[in-house]
């Protein structure tokens, strides 16, 4: 068994941004570690399944603006011991 390799590491080298240092290390560990193989193709999959997904605009514009004022007034507050509202009292 060679090193401990991370999900982010792997999926750099998926990516092709391991340093040459790091690629060959990994390519040997992947030649003989049926695990590590396993997890490479299960991010394989997982990329090419995003990858697949079909992009859909959003119901509406998310972002948050300026002119917009999110404050509320507070709600009742529960108490638990009593297991009533302030408003219940």
């Amino acid at each position: 068994m060679g090193r401990l390799w991370t999900e982010e590491q792997l999926s750099a080298y998926l990516d092709q941004r391991l340093s040459p240092v790091e690629q060959r290390a990994l390519e040997a560990d992947l030649a003989h570690d049926a695990e590590l193989q396993r997890r490479v193709a299960l991010l394989r999959q997982t990329i090419a399944l995003l990858q697949a997904a079909p992009l859909r605009e959003p119901p509406r514009n998310y972002r948050l603006t300026e002119n917009r004022n999110f404050t509320q007034e507070p709600g009742p507050v529960f108490n638990r011991s009593t297991n009533r509202t302030e408003e219940d009292i």
